[in-house]
């Protein structure tokens, strides 16, 4: 009896023997599988914080370049405006002259040919004089505030034509501050 004894013993000791041992795999194994979650989501997280750094030094990267190419955007604006001034003031001054020669009244009596003989025509009042003596009865005169001088032909359909220096002035500033362009050597 007792070698049957040492053999249950035997194979009870054998039996625990291979029951511990796979227990001992199985504790590995969630051990290992818990090391490898806890590596992922370090690694995860790593990721994260580091695309995040990644990302805000980009965007203060693209906040700062757009900051400085808004700086030199209005400070060549200001110094396009600062050259082209000059430009505007000469050519008012020349427009004034050319409003006070006799080319003037060329100019007007060319507008007047242009147009239908019946209708309204709005003037500076400081020229008055020149179309009460270019126009007959047939137009009715009145006064609009230019600062330099023409007409603006209203017909009876309510068509309106603008012959003004006023207009033309502008006409010429805008188109130069339109051309991005200009080229100031």
């Amino acid at each position: 009896m007792s070698k049957f004894i040492n053999y249950l013993k035997n194979n009870i000791d054998e039996q625990a023997k291979l029951e511990i041992e796979q227990i001992n795999y199985e504790i590995k194994s969630i051990h290992d599988k818990e090391i490898s979650c806890y590596e992922d989501e370090c690694v995860n997280d790593h990721n994260y914080i580091y695309e995040n750094k990644i990302k805000k030094i980009k965007d203060n990267e693209i906040f700062q370049i757009s900051k400085i190419e808004n700086f030199y955007r209005n400070e060549l604006l200001n110094l396009r405006k600062e050259l082209l001034n000059p430009l505007y003031i000469k050519l008012k001054e020349r427009l004034i002259d050319f409003k006070n020669s006799k080319n003037y009244v060329e100019f007007i009596q060319k507008r007047l040919s242009l147009i239908q003989k019946k209708g309204t025509i709005y003037i500076k009042s400081e020229d008055e004089l020149l179309f009460t003596t270019l126009i007959d009865s047939d137009f009715e005169i009145k006064f609009i505030n230019l600062e330099i001088g023409g007409f603006i032909f209203r017909d009876n359909n309510s068509n309106e034509y603008d012959f003004t220096l006023d207009t033309k002035y502008l006409e010429t500033l805008n188109s130069f501050k339109s051309n991005k362009e200009l080229i100031i050597w």
